[in-house]
Protein backbone atom coordinates (compact mmCIF):
# COMPACT_ATOMS: atom_id res chain seq x y z
CA UNK A 1 0.00 0.00 0.00
CA UNK A 2 1.49 3.32 -1.07
CA UNK A 3 0.26 6.77 -0.23
CA UNK A 4 1.48 10.36 -0.56
CA UNK A 5 -0.42 11.66 2.45
CA UNK A 6 1.36 12.78 5.56
CA UNK A 7 0.50 12.91 9.19
CA UNK A 8 2.02 14.83 12.00
CA UNK A 9 2.16 13.80 15.62
CA UNK A 10 3.99 16.60 17.41
CA UNK A 11 5.30 16.04 20.88
CA UNK A 12 3.67 18.44 23.34
CA UNK A 13 6.62 19.81 25.25
CA UNK A 14 6.26 22.38 27.97
CA UNK A 15 9.46 21.62 29.83
CA UNK A 16 12.06 18.92 30.25
CA UNK A 17 13.77 17.62 33.31
CA UNK A 18 17.34 16.41 32.99
CA UNK A 19 17.66 13.21 35.00
CA UNK A 20 20.58 10.89 35.66
CA UNK A 21 19.06 7.41 35.75
CA UNK A 22 22.09 5.38 36.73
CA UNK A 23 25.69 6.02 37.65
CA UNK A 24 28.09 6.12 34.71
CA UNK A 25 25.18 6.35 32.31
CA UNK A 26 24.35 8.94 29.71
CA UNK A 27 22.16 11.95 30.45
CA UNK A 28 18.64 11.64 29.18
CA UNK A 29 15.84 14.15 28.71
CA UNK A 30 12.59 13.13 30.35
CA UNK A 31 9.39 14.99 29.40
CA UNK A 32 7.29 16.55 32.14
CA UNK A 33 4.24 18.79 31.86
CA UNK A 34 4.52 22.11 33.62
CA UNK A 35 1.72 23.11 36.03
CA UNK A 36 0.19 19.65 35.66
CA UNK A 37 -2.47 18.50 38.07
CA UNK A 38 -1.00 14.98 38.06
CA UNK A 39 0.98 14.46 41.27
CA UNK A 40 4.68 13.94 40.70
CA UNK A 41 6.94 11.82 42.86
CA UNK A 42 9.24 14.10 44.79
CA UNK A 43 12.87 13.18 44.97
CA UNK A 44 15.21 14.13 47.74
CA UNK A 45 16.73 16.91 45.66
CA UNK A 46 14.33 19.05 43.64
CA UNK A 47 15.68 19.44 40.12
CA UNK A 48 14.68 22.66 38.37
CA UNK A 49 13.19 22.06 34.91
CA UNK A 50 15.33 23.06 31.95
CA UNK A 51 13.43 25.12 29.45
CA UNK A 52 13.89 23.89 25.90
CA UNK A 53 14.42 26.65 23.38
CA UNK A 54 13.61 26.39 19.68
CA UNK A 55 17.18 25.42 18.78
CA UNK A 56 17.19 22.44 21.13
CA UNK A 57 13.64 21.44 20.16
CA UNK A 58 14.78 21.41 16.54
CA UNK A 59 17.33 18.72 17.46
CA UNK A 60 14.75 16.35 18.96
CA UNK A 61 13.80 13.63 16.43
CA UNK A 62 10.33 14.09 15.00
CA UNK A 63 9.91 17.70 16.11
CA UNK A 64 11.58 19.61 13.28
CA UNK A 65 9.95 20.47 9.95
CA UNK A 66 11.64 18.67 7.07
CA UNK A 67 12.47 21.37 4.52
CA UNK A 68 12.90 20.67 0.81
CA UNK A 69 14.46 23.97 -0.22
CA UNK A 70 17.48 23.95 -2.51
CA UNK A 71 19.59 25.80 0.05
CA UNK A 72 18.99 22.98 2.56
CA UNK A 73 20.71 20.56 0.17
CA UNK A 74 23.94 22.58 0.08
CA UNK A 75 26.46 21.64 2.81
CA UNK A 76 28.01 24.13 5.15
CA UNK A 77 31.75 24.69 5.18
CA UNK A 78 33.96 23.32 6.54
CA UNK A 79 32.51 19.96 5.52
CA UNK A 80 33.68 18.40 8.79
CA UNK A 81 30.68 20.08 10.46
CA UNK A 82 28.33 17.87 8.42
CA UNK A 83 29.84 14.75 10.01
CA UNK A 84 28.98 15.86 13.57
CA UNK A 85 25.73 14.30 14.94
CA UNK A 86 23.09 16.88 15.81
CA UNK A 87 20.06 14.82 16.90
CA UNK A 88 19.33 14.27 20.59
CA UNK A 89 17.72 11.09 21.99
CA UNK A 90 13.95 11.30 21.73
CA UNK A 91 12.28 11.65 25.15
CA UNK A 92 10.17 8.68 26.20
CA UNK A 93 12.00 6.13 24.05
CA UNK A 94 13.13 3.10 26.14
CA UNK A 95 16.73 1.96 26.22
CA UNK A 96 17.95 -1.55 26.99
CA UNK A 97 19.23 -1.84 30.55
CA UNK A 98 18.93 -3.87 33.75
CA UNK A 99 15.28 -2.87 34.13
CA UNK A 100 14.47 -2.92 30.41
CA UNK A 101 15.27 -6.22 28.66
CA UNK A 102 15.18 -6.33 24.90
CA UNK A 103 12.04 -8.48 24.80
CA UNK A 104 10.13 -5.92 26.89
CA UNK A 105 11.29 -3.13 24.58
CA UNK A 106 9.92 -5.04 21.55
CA UNK A 107 6.63 -5.58 23.36
CA UNK A 108 6.38 -1.84 24.08
CA UNK A 109 6.87 -1.02 20.40
CA UNK A 110 4.38 -3.61 19.15
CA UNK A 111 1.76 -2.54 21.71
CA UNK A 112 1.72 1.05 20.46
CA UNK A 113 -1.68 2.29 19.35
CA UNK A 114 -0.35 5.24 17.32
CA UNK A 115 2.41 5.60 14.72
CA UNK A 116 5.82 5.63 16.39
CA UNK A 117 8.92 7.30 14.98
CA UNK A 118 11.63 4.62 14.92
CA UNK A 119 14.26 6.39 12.81
CA UNK A 120 15.32 9.85 11.72
CA UNK A 121 18.39 10.62 9.66
CA UNK A 122 20.87 13.42 10.05
CA UNK A 123 20.79 16.02 7.23
CA UNK A 124 21.73 14.43 3.90
CA UNK A 125 23.71 17.39 2.56
CA UNK A 126 26.89 15.36 1.95
CA UNK A 127 24.87 12.70 0.11
CA UNK A 128 23.51 15.40 -2.20
CA UNK A 129 27.05 16.65 -2.90
CA UNK A 130 28.39 13.18 -3.67
CA UNK A 131 25.42 12.31 -5.88
CA UNK A 132 25.69 15.62 -7.76
CA UNK A 133 29.43 15.18 -8.32
CA UNK A 134 29.13 11.61 -9.57
CA UNK A 135 26.15 12.52 -11.77
CA UNK A 136 28.13 15.40 -13.30
CA UNK A 137 31.21 13.23 -13.94
CA UNK A 138 29.23 10.45 -15.65
CA UNK A 139 27.18 12.99 -17.62
CA UNK A 140 30.39 14.59 -18.95
CA UNK A 141 31.72 11.14 -19.90
CA UNK A 142 28.50 10.27 -21.68
CA UNK A 143 28.32 13.56 -23.60
CA UNK A 144 32.02 13.23 -24.50
CA UNK A 145 31.54 9.70 -25.88
CA UNK A 146 28.44 10.78 -27.78
CA UNK A 147 30.12 13.86 -29.28
CA UNK A 148 33.34 12.15 -30.35
CA UNK A 149 31.55 9.06 -31.67
CA UNK A 150 29.09 11.04 -33.78
CA UNK A 151 31.85 13.25 -35.17
CA UNK A 152 33.82 10.16 -36.23
CA UNK A 153 30.72 8.59 -37.77
CA UNK A 154 29.93 11.74 -39.75
CA UNK A 155 33.57 12.18 -40.80
CA UNK A 156 33.67 8.60 -42.10
CA UNK A 157 30.40 9.15 -43.95
CA UNK A 158 31.46 12.49 -45.40
CA UNK A 159 34.99 11.56 -46.58
CA UNK A 160 34.05 8.05 -47.74
CA UNK A 161 37.70 6.96 -47.98
CA UNK A 162 36.63 3.42 -48.94
CA UNK A 163 34.64 4.79 -51.90
CA UNK A 164 31.50 2.91 -50.91
CA UNK A 165 28.22 3.31 -52.79
CA UNK A 166 25.51 5.41 -51.15
CA UNK A 167 23.49 2.53 -49.67
CA UNK A 168 26.42 0.79 -47.86
CA UNK A 169 27.73 4.18 -46.78
CA UNK A 170 24.38 5.09 -45.15
CA UNK A 171 24.17 1.67 -43.47
CA UNK A 172 27.70 2.10 -42.12
CA UNK A 173 26.81 5.55 -40.75
CA UNK A 174 23.65 4.22 -39.05
CA UNK A 175 25.54 1.31 -37.47
CA UNK A 176 28.29 3.57 -36.14
CA UNK A 177 25.69 6.01 -34.79
CA UNK A 178 23.82 3.26 -32.93
CA UNK A 179 27.08 1.91 -31.47
CA UNK A 180 28.02 5.40 -30.29
CA UNK A 181 24.61 5.98 -28.71
CA UNK A 182 24.78 2.57 -27.03
CA UNK A 183 28.20 3.30 -25.52
CA UNK A 184 27.05 6.74 -24.35
CA UNK A 185 23.99 5.25 -22.65
CA UNK A 186 26.12 3.52 -20.00
CA UNK A 187 27.65 6.65 -18.38
CA UNK A 188 24.46 8.66 -18.97
CA UNK A 189 22.49 5.89 -17.26
CA UNK A 190 24.79 6.05 -14.24
CA UNK A 191 24.36 9.84 -14.19
CA UNK A 192 20.57 9.45 -14.07
CA UNK A 193 20.95 6.81 -11.34
CA UNK A 194 22.87 9.25 -9.13
CA UNK A 195 20.28 11.96 -9.83
CA UNK A 196 17.57 9.54 -8.69
CA UNK A 197 19.51 8.29 -5.62
CA UNK A 198 18.41 11.10 -3.20
CA UNK A 199 14.79 9.98 -3.65
CA UNK A 200 15.78 6.65 -2.02
CA UNK A 201 17.36 8.24 1.06
CA UNK A 202 15.26 7.56 4.16
CA UNK A 203 14.66 10.71 6.21
CA UNK A 204 12.17 9.30 8.71
CA UNK A 205 10.66 5.92 9.51
CA UNK A 206 7.39 5.40 11.37
CA UNK A 207 6.21 2.07 12.71
CA UNK A 208 2.44 1.83 12.32
CA UNK A 209 0.99 -0.98 14.47
CA UNK A 210 -1.56 -3.17 12.80
CA UNK A 211 -5.12 -2.96 14.00
CA UNK A 212 -7.43 -5.95 14.28
CA UNK A 213 -6.76 -8.30 11.38
CA UNK A 214 -4.25 -5.94 9.73
CA UNK A 215 -0.50 -6.26 9.50
CA UNK A 216 1.87 -3.55 10.77
CA UNK A 217 3.16 -1.01 8.28
CA UNK A 218 6.20 1.21 7.91
CA UNK A 219 5.93 4.73 6.56
CA UNK A 220 9.01 6.15 4.84
CA UNK A 221 9.62 9.86 4.41
CA UNK A 222 12.13 10.63 1.65
CA UNK A 223 13.30 13.52 -0.55
CA UNK A 224 11.44 14.79 -3.61
CA UNK A 225 13.31 14.67 -6.91
CA UNK A 226 12.74 18.40 -7.49
CA UNK A 227 13.47 20.84 -4.63
CA UNK A 228 10.59 22.72 -3.00
CA UNK A 229 8.18 19.90 -3.79
CA UNK A 230 6.27 18.00 -1.02
CA UNK A 231 8.10 15.16 0.68
CA UNK A 232 6.87 11.76 -0.54
CA UNK A 233 5.58 9.44 2.19
CA UNK A 234 5.33 5.78 1.23
CA UNK A 235 3.56 3.07 3.25
CA UNK A 236 4.99 -0.45 3.05
CA UNK A 237 4.05 -3.58 5.03
CA UNK A 238 6.81 -4.56 7.46
CA UNK A 239 6.91 -8.07 6.02
CA UNK A 240 7.77 -6.66 2.56
CA UNK A 241 10.76 -4.66 3.78
CA UNK A 242 13.98 -6.59 4.40
CA UNK A 243 17.62 -5.88 5.00
CA UNK A 244 20.29 -8.05 3.39
CA UNK A 245 20.77 -11.37 5.16
CA UNK A 246 24.56 -10.98 5.26
CA UNK A 247 24.45 -7.44 6.69
CA UNK A 248 23.60 -6.28 10.19
CA UNK A 249 22.20 -3.04 11.57
CA UNK A 250 23.48 -3.70 15.09
CA UNK A 251 27.26 -3.52 15.43
CA UNK A 252 27.57 -2.72 19.13
CA UNK A 253 29.46 0.51 18.43
CA UNK A 254 28.13 4.02 18.94
CA UNK A 255 25.24 5.38 21.01
CA UNK A 256 22.64 3.23 19.21
CA UNK A 257 25.07 0.41 18.37
CA UNK A 258 24.87 1.07 14.61
CA UNK A 259 28.26 2.65 13.79
CA UNK A 260 30.17 0.74 11.11
CA UNK A 261 32.77 1.25 8.39
CA UNK A 262 29.87 1.29 5.93
CA UNK A 263 28.03 4.54 6.58
CA UNK A 264 24.64 3.21 5.46
CA UNK A 265 22.66 0.00 4.94
CA UNK A 266 19.97 -1.03 2.47
CA UNK A 267 16.32 -1.93 3.01
CA UNK A 268 14.90 -3.84 0.07
CA UNK A 269 11.21 -3.83 -0.73
CA UNK A 270 9.70 -6.96 -2.20
CA UNK A 271 9.05 -6.49 -5.91
CA UNK A 272 11.15 -3.33 -6.17
CA UNK A 273 14.56 -3.12 -7.83
CA UNK A 274 16.06 -0.10 -6.09
CA UNK A 275 16.60 -0.35 -2.32
CA UNK A 276 16.07 2.28 0.35
CA UNK A 277 19.24 3.81 1.79
CA UNK A 278 19.40 4.27 5.58
CA UNK A 279 22.20 6.31 7.13
CA UNK A 280 23.73 4.68 10.21
CA UNK A 281 24.39 8.05 11.86
CA UNK A 282 20.77 8.90 12.60
CA UNK A 283 18.38 8.39 15.53
CA UNK A 284 17.20 4.82 16.16
CA UNK A 285 14.29 3.87 18.40
CA UNK A 286 15.80 1.81 21.23
CA UNK A 287 18.90 0.61 19.39
CA UNK A 288 19.88 -1.05 16.12
CA UNK A 289 18.62 -4.49 17.18
CA UNK A 290 15.03 -3.28 16.78
CA UNK A 291 15.69 -2.85 13.07
CA UNK A 292 17.32 -6.28 12.89
CA UNK A 293 14.17 -7.70 14.47
CA UNK A 294 11.77 -5.82 12.17
CA UNK A 295 13.64 -5.93 8.85
CA UNK A 296 16.12 -8.79 9.36
CA UNK A 297 13.22 -11.09 10.29
CA UNK A 298 15.22 -12.37 13.25
CA UNK A 299 13.67 -13.81 16.37
CA UNK A 300 13.82 -11.80 19.58
CA UNK A 301 16.52 -14.13 20.92
CA UNK A 302 18.65 -13.80 17.74
CA UNK A 303 18.28 -10.03 17.63
CA UNK A 304 19.09 -9.70 21.33
CA UNK A 305 22.37 -11.58 20.90
CA UNK A 306 23.34 -9.21 18.09
CA UNK A 307 25.57 -11.73 16.32
CA UNK A 308 26.87 -10.72 12.90
CA UNK A 309 26.79 -13.00 9.87
CA UNK A 310 30.51 -13.79 10.24
CA UNK A 311 30.05 -14.60 13.92
CA UNK A 312 27.21 -17.00 13.10
CA UNK A 313 29.39 -18.72 10.49
CA UNK A 314 32.20 -18.92 13.06
CA UNK A 315 29.87 -20.58 15.61
CA UNK A 316 28.71 -23.09 12.99
CA UNK A 317 32.33 -23.93 12.13
CA UNK A 318 33.15 -24.40 15.82
CA UNK A 319 30.19 -26.77 16.23
CA UNK A 320 31.29 -28.66 13.13
CA UNK A 321 34.84 -29.05 14.48
CA UNK A 322 33.51 -30.15 17.88
CA UNK A 323 31.35 -32.79 16.18
CA UNK A 324 34.31 -34.05 14.16
CA UNK A 325 36.45 -34.30 17.27
CA UNK A 326 33.70 -36.28 19.00
CA UNK A 327 33.42 -38.72 16.08
CA UNK A 328 37.21 -39.08 15.96
CA UNK A 329 37.30 -40.12 19.61
CA UNK A 330 34.35 -42.53 19.25
CA UNK A 331 35.32 -44.23 15.96
CA UNK A 332 39.13 -43.97 16.06
CA UNK A 333 41.25 -44.48 12.92
CA UNK A 334 39.35 -44.02 9.67
CA UNK A 335 36.50 -42.26 11.47
CA UNK A 336 35.38 -40.47 8.30
CA UNK A 337 34.81 -43.70 6.38
CA UNK A 338 33.18 -45.37 9.39
CA UNK A 339 30.82 -42.40 9.83
CA UNK A 340 29.91 -42.51 6.13
CA UNK A 341 29.27 -46.26 6.33
CA UNK A 342 27.06 -45.73 9.38
CA UNK A 343 25.04 -43.05 7.55
CA UNK A 344 24.73 -45.29 4.49
CA UNK A 345 23.45 -48.14 6.65
CA UNK A 346 20.85 -45.85 8.24
CA UNK A 347 19.72 -44.64 4.80
CA UNK A 348 19.33 -48.22 3.52
CA UNK A 349 17.23 -49.21 6.55
CA UNK A 350 15.00 -46.14 6.04
CA UNK A 351 14.63 -47.00 2.37
CA UNK A 352 13.56 -50.55 3.21
CA UNK A 353 10.86 -49.22 5.54
CA UNK A 354 9.56 -46.91 2.81
CA UNK A 355 9.46 -49.73 0.25
CA UNK A 356 7.51 -51.94 2.64
CA UNK A 357 4.88 -49.22 3.04
CA UNK A 358 4.39 -48.75 -0.70
CA UNK A 359 1.09 -50.34 -1.92
CA UNK A 360 1.65 -53.32 -4.23
CA UNK A 361 5.00 -54.31 -2.74
CA UNK A 362 5.86 -57.98 -1.96
CA UNK A 363 5.42 -57.41 1.78
CA UNK A 364 1.92 -56.00 1.25
CA UNK A 365 1.00 -58.97 -0.97
CA UNK A 366 2.17 -61.44 1.67
CA UNK A 367 0.02 -59.70 4.28
CA UNK A 368 -3.03 -59.95 2.01
CA UNK A 369 -2.45 -63.70 1.46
Amino acid sequence: MRSMTSFSRPLTVFSYQLRLHQPNSCLRLTPSRANSSVPQKKSKIEEPPIQIDKTTLHRIPGESVQSNKLIDRIPKFPLSKEAVPTLLPRPGVPMVGPNMPFRKMVEILESKSEPELIYEAEPHRLYFVFCACFALVFAVYGINVLTIGMELAWSTFDKNELALPMAPKVVNFIVQSFLTIGLACFPLGFALLFVYTPTRLVRRLWYIPGSKGEKPLVQILTHPLVPSRPSPIISIPVENLNRAQTSKVWTGRGFYGTVDSTIFFFLRETGRRFPWIVDRKGFFWGDGRIHDYLFGKETIEEAEKGLSYDQKIGIMNQRKKAGEEKLKKELGVGWRYKAQAKLLKEDISKLKKIVKQVPGSNSEKKKLK
